[in-house]
């Protein structure tokens, strides 16, 4: 797997743990805490990837894996 998979992968799997943080089980400053590192983390795993393939791209990356999971969102409310 290339570096940029990597991050790819990571940054949607901290997309997914921040997710999960906000809509499962956890709540108060603990669930705020915990989706608070799992940005940090984000943020983190994005700025590597602007290294690696360019601000644009990682732009991308990230509003594509963000939308994603806004529409996931989105339709579990509608249900």
């Amino acid at each position: 797997m290339s570096d940029v998979a990597r991050l790819r992968l990571q940054i949607d799997r901290e997309y997914e743990a921040a997710y999960q943080g906000l809509y499962g089980l956890a709540s108060g400053t603990a669930r705020h805490q915990f989706i608070h590192r799992k940005m940090e983390r984000i943020h983190s795993y994005y700025q590597e990837l602007v290294i690696r393939v360019g601000e644009d791209d990682a732009d991308e990356t990230l509003c594509s894996l963000n939308e994603r999971y806004y529409r996931r969102w989105k339709q579990e409310l509608q249900q």
